[in-house]
């Protein structure tokens, strides 16, 4: 397993949502950053229901159609900057929280269930624990235990490199060949600064967001980055018309004479968490 600290975890866990109340209401901070949403819209508001924000900005006369972070961003209303806070922290209460650490973490060990290959598109996956999506603020609890030294490994930002590797679009080659941060560089191409816009918009294309906001995304980036885009279009075009796709090394996807039965090989069975 993961050596994990469970101490660690917790002093982490408190200096971001401060105490826990009895009856495992809201912590602290996320009650207060609650109270201050309502007090922007003048009237109570549940922040962790999206359709309650929505409808909440419609009463104030501004039309949003989701409360992502870039969207809510782009809006001035006094409560953005709360809306948001909140957001971040609920997520963490919710996924890497105090029972996320009571039912994941014994002895010191963190022991997610790894599935190399869980997706038919042969992305890793795990059962349980949301181990590929621990926040980088929560991964302070991951100490070496004495004696020992932790080695990283970061494939950060991996599928749009090797999106740019195997289309062969020397755009996206030329941003995913800098150091750095390939969404930031992005948006400066493409998005005007905004990385967040950026990356949803990449990975959008990747995995095949092609309505709403996907759409005006997915023009964008077939301006500036045309053989990528194609690349990722024919494939879907030849799953849409039946055929047999393959990835870059060769593993194929289920036909769709047989997509529907659970026994195909490549087909998880369980639903995988995978962000």
């Amino acid at each position: 397993g993961l050596p994990w600290r469970a101490d660690v975890h917790r002093e982490v866990l408190d200096g971001l949502l401060g105490e826990r109340y009895a009856g495992g209401g809201e912590p602290r901070r996320l009650a207060e950053l609650a109270d201050e949403v309502s007090a922007a819209f003048g009237r109570r508001v549940r922040p962790d229901l999206p359709a309650d924000v929505v409808k909440a900005f419609a009463r104030a006369g501004i039309r949003v159609k989701s409360t992502r972070r870039w969207e809510l961003e782009e809006l001035d209303h006094p409560a953005v900057e709360p809306l948001i806070a909140y957001k971040k922290l609920y997520r963490i209460w919710t996924a890497h929280g105090w029972s996320w650490l009571q039912d994941w973490v014994r002895e010191g060990r963190f022991r997610p269930e790894y599935q190399p290959g869980g997706t038919v598109s042969g992305r890793w996956t795990t059962n349980g624990g949301g181990a590929l999506q621990i926040p980088k603020v929560i991964r302070q609890a991951v100490v070496a235990d004495e004696g020992w030294r932790l080695v990283v490994a970061d494939a950060d930002q991996m599928e749009p490199r090797v999106l740019a590797a195997i289309s062969r679009d020397r755009g996206l080659m030329e941003v995913a060949g800098h150091d750095g941060d390939l969404y930031k560089a992005l948006s400066d191409r493409a998005f005007s600064g905004d990385r967040d816009h950026a990356k949803l918009a990449l990975l959008g294309a990747i995995y095949g967001q092609t309505s709403g906001d996907g759409l005006k995304n997915l023009a964008a980036l077939r301006r500036r980055f045309p053989l990528a885009v194609a690349y990722v279009d024919d494939a879907a075009r030849a799953g849409e018309e039946g055929r047999v796709v393959r990835t870059w090394l060769g593993r194929t996807s289920p036909p769709v004479a047989l997509a529907g039965q659970d026994e195909e090989a490549g087909i998880p069975q369980e639903d995988p968490e995978d962000d």
